[in-house]
This record gives C-alpha cells, structure tokens and sequence, in this order.
C-alpha cells in the first residue's frame, strides 16, 4: 500500500497553508486480481443464468401448462372488470399469490415453483457476501483465491 500525501485546504475557496496536509491510501493490486474480477464477474452472471434456468423453468411447466390455460385471464376479468394482456408465466405471482391458489395450482406444481423461487433467492442473499469476501481476499491472496472461488462455484453447481 503507498501513501501519498497532498496539500489541500479545509477551508472552503481558500488556499492551504503549509501545515495542512492530507493523506489518502492508493491500492497497488498485482496483476494477477484481474482473475479475481473475472471470477467476481462470474458469480454475477452465473446467479442471472439461475434466475432464468431454475425459477424460470418451473414457472412455464406451472404457469403454461394446459390446466392454466385461460384461468389466470379470467380470475383477472372477474376481479377488476378488464381484461388481461401479455401475461406470460404467471407474472407478477411468484409463487404466493393470487395465481398460485389451490383453485389454480396443485400443491406438486406450487410446491416446485416455490422450491426453485428459493433457491435462487438464497443464491442471491449469499452473492453479495461471497462477491465482496473474493474481492477483499483477493488483494492479498489473487491466484489463491481465483482457484478457490473458481473451485467452490464448479462444485456448487
């Protein structure tokens, strides 16, 4: 870490005198802690990729099944009196609401939405934890690190 030092004043408009000085840190990272953003990066990305894969795929085998279709349109017709366009997988319902009600679903098909909702949800409340502790890690440790983070995202899939 290199400390470098300038003069600046507190006051506001006004030059500094000799006796204020100010210092701020600058990080000198090796070149190795671009691995680390990579595989910071790819954390991210991997959890966007889960979002459209798990909840996703079980939001269409619910929501676009042959059971459901119609119903959703209607219970909309029914309730507010207008009609209902360019819904598509059940929107806004994840899993808890007025589509997801033993009228509408069964307990199977509610019970796996709601399995594949959570484990990308935990996915996500985990991400920024293991992004941030990567990141700080790495500015000490960066090949270690990569490996490691890089072996813990393959085996957790």
């Amino acid at each position: 870490v290199k400390v470098y030092s300038f003069k600046a004043s507190k006051r506001p408009m006004a030059s500094p005198t000799p006796d204020e000085q100010f210092h701020f840190v600058a990080l000198e990272l090796d070149d190795e802690y671009l691995f680390v953003l990579l595989v910071a990066g790819l954390l991210t990305f991997e959890a966007l990729l889960v979002g459209f894969i798990l909840p996703g795929k079980a939001r269409n085998q619910v929501y676009r099944s042959k059971e459901m279709e119609g119903k959703i349109e209607m219970l909309h017709l029914t309730e507010t009196g207008r009609e209902l366009r360019n819904v598509i997988g059940g929107y806004p319902d994840h899993g808890n609401g007025r589509f997801s009600t033993a009228d509408m679903i069964s307990y199977a098909q509610w019970y796996k939405m709601n399995r594949a909702t959570r484990i990308h949800r935990n996915f996500l409340e985990q991400l920024p934890i293991a992004v941030v502790l990567t990141l700080v890690s790495g500015m000490q440790w960066p090949i270690v690190t990569y490996i490691v983070t890089a072996l813990l995202q393959s085996l957790a899939q």
